[in-house]
């Protein structure tokens, strides 16, 4: 991605269908989003199933902290942004804003309890 003026979101999208409410996450985007382009960077807290990441024996799923390029312009789910920061600068890319970001939310706390209802995306965007 191209030197430029990015933008940093806290976004709203709807959860799979059996999860009520909202899934919370940041993300970072270009000022200019062009479509079918994976120009921005979702940050969130997830306890998603995946290849990698299964239930326990006790059927929990473990949080983690996720980073990944992202087109929110195909995401169905996908609700509200509501814009957090204007980051500017001629000489700064994607991964110069992408890092320093990165670097501040690896040091949240990803809490692992078995009582969902004390973490969940939302507390950790916060």
């Amino acid at each position: 991605m191209a030197p430029g003026q990015y933008r940093l979101f806290i976004t709203l999208q709807v959860r799979s269908p059996g999860n009520p409410g909202y899934h919370f996450s940041l993300l970072l985007s270009p000022k200019i989003e062009r479509k079918s382009e994976r120009r921005s960077i979702r940050f969130h807290a997830t306890n998603n199933i995946t290849k990698t990441h299964r239930p326990d024996e006790n059927g929990y799923v473990r949080w983690r902290y996720e980073k990944s390029a992202v087109d929110p312009h195909a995401s169905q789910h996908l609700v509200t942004k509501i814009l957090v920061a204007k980051l500017s600068s001629a000489k700064k890319s994607v991964t110069y804003w992408m890092e320093r970001i990165d670097q501040v939310l690896e040091r949240v706390p990803v809490v692992q309890r078995q009582d969902a209802s004390r973490f969940n995306c939302n507390i950790w965007v916060r």
